[in-house]
């Protein structure tokens, strides 16, 4: 089992984010959801939530109103859209 997962956090205008990671974690309308590595695909809306990045046992945290999270081939993409 792979350890780490690629996440890049962006907006429209520049990445925010980009860092290979133990987990993410945040939160849409069904409540909060957590990412591991070799998680299977996923999409998912976030909402006025925060979103957290553990990097070498430290944490990233970034808020946004909405935005949008995508799981794919061991990696996480996330839109902040405002």
């Amino acid at each position: 089992m792979k350890e780490k997962i690629k996440v890049v956090v962006r907006n429209k205008t520049e990445i925010l984010f980009d860092a290979d990671c133990s987990s993410v974690s945040s939160k849409n309308a069904l409540g909060a959801f957590d990412v591991l590595p070799e998680h299977i695909n996923y999409m998912s809306l976030i909402e006025g939530e925060v979103l957290a990045c553990e990097v070498s046992g430290k944490i990233w945290k970034g808020v946004c109103e909405r935005g949008m999270v995508r799981v794919s081939s061991n990696a996480v993409e996330v839109i902040f859209f405002s």
